[in-house]
């Protein structure tokens, strides 16, 4: 997501464009190919022919194909990022979190750059992890959101030994930075911009104010139903890998939570949803009190960044349906967290996370 003195470009490519892209950079011919959900960016899931391999740098290619991300004008332009990126991804795989595995260039580069109608973009291959997306499952239950919860938390405590400078920088998407969606509030009809102003005055006066008493470290920054793959192959529903380190950044861990939290919700349109998310991630690792008593208004927060900004986006680029995926429901469940008192939400969710799943 950019910002209004900034320049994003999606890329603009086409299949034939895709495959002699994977040919020209990876060394791989593709056989297969099919056009994957993204925000900003592009991104294709290819399979290759096993028998062409023009790239020293892969013994055997994988077989169940790879991710061809194609990064977006603007953020293209953090070289060092997706530096840091390559560095996390195989720093989690050999800490046993299973995350998309990056493949290195002909020229043994964790990336490559290639030039579109759309300009100069930065490509990326990845092993495609198999399993279902968490938003396309039709039954989910709650301890498949109790193992989102424990999955989060291990996610965080592994990233304690992980850090990286280029992963210290401002991000839009970062819960901190919701105040500056006030910038784009033009994008929502005068009635909910009410209910985005009331939010985002609590959340600066009740959080922003002590941010720096908050424990930090690196988090993955976007924990959704998007970015979860799952094992649906048995009765036992359960995290397989996680995906899309785009909005990865050294920030609150009690943010990190809060996401979590907040897009299980709006997955089930069901506020009790976060309590077992809180209570999985409780089950591994602990908040203090006074940042359990924040989890409310850091949900509704979150629900107020990705609203705006998706309805912002969408201004820009109205065929993109995937942008406006939170707000089919996100505005009634906004108002919903809105009109329950707080201590009523933060007491629902703290018994259901000590519910036996």
């Amino acid at each position: 997501m950019t910002t209004a003195n900034e320049e994003l470009v999606k890329p603009r490519v086409d299949f034939d464009e895709v495959k002699n892209i994977v040919f020209d950079v990876y060394g791989l011919k593709v056989l297969n190919i099919r056009e994957l959900n993204g925000y900003d960016d592009k991104n294709f899931h290819v399979v290759v022919d096993e028998a062409v391999n023009g790239n020293a740098y892969i013994e055997k290619s994988f077989n169940d194909g790879y991710v061809l991300k194609i990064v977006n004008s603007l953020d293209s332009k953090d070289k060092p990022g997706f530096e840091a990126q390559t560095e996390l991804l195989w720093f989690l795989n050999q800490n046993g979190i299973r995350c998309p595995k990056p493949v290195v260039t002909k020229q043994q580069k964790s990336f490559g750059i290639v030039s579109l109608v759309s300009g100069t973009h930065i490509v990326r291959l990845l092993e495609f992890i198999p399993g279902d997306i968490l938003y396309k499952l039709e039954n989910t239950n709650e301890r498949l959101y109790f193992d989102i919860g424990v999955f989060t938390a291990k996610i965080d405590n592994v990233l304690q030994k992980f850090d990286h400078p280029a992963f210290h920088k401002y991000m839009q998407w970062c819960l901190g930075s919701a105040p500056d969606i006030l910038n784009y509030i033009h994008a929502v009809e005068e009635p909910r911009q009410t209910l985005v102003k009331k939010t985002i005055s609590e959340f600066k006066s009740r959080v922003s104010s002590i941010e720096d008493e908050l424990t930090k470290g690196i988090i993955h920054g976007d924990i959704n139903e998007q970015n979860l793959i799952i094992d649906a192959n048995n009765e036992k529903l359960f995290v397989k890998a996680l995906i899309d380190f785009g909005d990865t950044h050294y920030c609150c861990y009690l943010y990190e939570l809060a996401l979590a939290m907040t897009y299980m919700i709006f997955l089930t349109n069901d506020i009790d949803s976060g309590g077992y998310v809180l209570g999985g991630y409780f089950s591994f690792r602990t908040i203090t009190e006074n940042e359990f008593q924040l989890l409310k208004i850091c949900v509704m927060t979150r629900f107020c960044q990705s609203l705006v900004l998706g309805a912002f986006a969408n201004l820009r680029e109205p065929e993109n349906k995937y942008v406006l995926t939170t707000a089919r429901k996100g505005w009634n469940l906004l108002e919903e967290l809105m009109a329950k008192p707080e201590d009523y939400v933060l007491n629902r969710w703290k018994e259901l996370s000590l519910q036996k799943l």
